[in-house]
């Protein structure tokens, strides 16, 4: 992955994300008929939370934003939500390794782009299922 190596995110390849979720978004409203602002909220969430992060703390690339962007756009609201959450935990077990095996020091920087892409794929994939296991914690 280009982010992990160089912590680079092009913009070609934001771009193709963008433009096959705007058709992924198109097909969903007019041939299946499905409510496509929840898809386009979804890249709203993922490029306003991801935003505010690097904005406020610079402790992310605006790559982020992007990639997180184009995430919701397949994933809408909910899986957007979990596709962070759980970018955030897996990055947070992987950075601690990390640290702890002396591969970086506090200071070095580490690539968060892969994390948002296993969590929007694990969230693809297993996202309801992970959502209704936590809501029955809860009740």
């Amino acid at each position: 992955m280009i982010d992990f190596d160089t912590q680079d995110v092009y913009t070609s390849t934001i771009m193709f994300g963008a433009v096959a979720g705007i058709i992924f978004i198109g097909v969903q409203q007019f041939a299946l008929e499905e409510r496509s602002l929840e898809f386009i909220l979804g890249g709203i969430a993922g490029v306003l939370i991801i935003g505010i992060i690097v904005f406020v703390t610079r402790g992310m690339g605006e790559g982020d934003i992007e990639i997180a962007g184009v995430c919701g756009l397949f994933l809408g609201v909910k899986g957007i939500l979990l596709a962070l959450f759980i970018a955030v935990i897996l990055g947070g077990i992987v950075g601690i390794f990390i640290l702890l095996l002396k591969l970086k020091n506090a200071k070095d920087r580490i690539a968060f782009g892969p994390f948002i892409a296993i969590g929007a794929m694990i969230s693809a994939l297993y996202g309801n299922e992970i959502i209704n296991a936590y809501l029955r914690l809860l009740v």
